[in-house]
């Protein structure tokens, strides 16, 4: 079989489809956001303190979503009802607000947040859908754009990127991990563009920080960066010269310094906890079966609990 090598340099050429396919997401995302829609199943947390006749526009709400109706968002509405402080107003705890969730708080990370910008540019309302239509539109222009850089046609690309983005995997976890899937491409889109040096090193370091500090958890992280790498080095091994090994190295560094400069402290309070601190996976051993059964036996005693106590 003959192996199809492109040679290092800017974007493929748009097509004219391909130009119509980004004009209809955009118009698209644009009423997503002007609508105030999401993808919360906060109707539940309302369900819940009382609040009747309050259901999704579209589906059904799910318990199994606790991560966002929750945690998530109720972590979105401490931040901007807090006046966009680094701690929780509303807690006795008064905790930090510098999670491993990207938030909208006023501090010098934000400057790798621009899903979080609309925060100080329009009501909490449209600002949470602008951050979900963000995240949309990163996904399906990141993947497009990676796949054509890898030689695929548009149409392919545009199909591809539209599939995965609906894929069981992203949208089972699309709610409230929704920033590593969509930022996941862009530090090879930028690694694969024809650019000086020094603008493409300041521009991966940049996107490579967007990408980490909005979703600082690594299972998605490291089988994301795996998964991209492979496809890299299968398509486009011709990238892997000398020049981008040394950028790749430098932005690693810069990366790795900035992300512990943010989270340093929280990081070595972590790894003192049970979770996610001492946490071990031996790779289906025998303490992993152990874990499995109590997390199953912990929320299934709760589901229990709950029909018994609507009794």
């Amino acid at each position: 079989m003959r192996t199809m090598v492109l040679s290092p340099g800017p974007l493929p050429k748009l097509e004219r489809s391909a130009s119509y396919f980004y004009l209809g997401l955009i118009a698209l995302l644009s009423l997503y956001v002007l609508l105030g829609l999401t993808p919360s199943h906060y109707a539940l947390w309302l369900r819940n303190i009382g609040v009747e006749n309050w259901k999704p526009l579209l589906g059904q709400a799910r318990d199994i979503r606790s991560d966002e109706w929750a945690i998530l968002t109720p972590l979105f509405q401490s931040a901007v009802r807090g006046g966009f402080k680094t701690t929780n107003q509303f807690s006795a705890y008064q905790e930090s607000l510098k999670t491993f969730w990207a938030l909208p708080i006023l501090d010098w990370s934000l400057i790798f947040k621009p899903q979080l910008w609309p925060f100080w540019m329009m009501s909490p309302a449209f600002a949470y859908a602008a951050y979900f239509g963000f995240l949309w539109l990163a996904f399906i222009a990141g993947y497009e754009i990676f796949l054509r850089q890898l030689g695929a046609k548009a149409w392919i690309a545009a199909l591809g990127s539209v599939t995965l983005c609906f894929s069981h995997l992203v949208q089972v976890w699309w709610s409230s991990n929704a920033p590593t899937f969509a930022l996941a491409p862009w530090p090879a889109v930028v690694l694969m563009l024809r650019l000086n040096p020094i603008i493409k090193a300041t521009l991966l370091f940049w996107v490579t920080c967007v990408w980490i500090f909005a979703l600082a958890y690594p299972p998605y992280l490291v089988s994301a960066a795996w998964a991209i790498g492979i496809l890299v080095v299968a398509f486009r091994r011709d990238i892997i010269t000398r020049a981008n090994v040394i950028i790749c190295a430098v932005v690693a560094f810069g990366v790795s310094v900035t992300f512990y400069l943010y989270f340093g402290e929280i990081l070595q309070v972590m790894s003192n906890t049970i979770y996610p601190g001492r946490r071990v996976a031996s790779g289906g051993g025998r303490a992993d079966l152990d874990d499995i059964r109590a997390r199953a036996a912990f929320y299934y005693n709760g589901r229990i609990q709950a029909v018994v106590g609507r009794l």
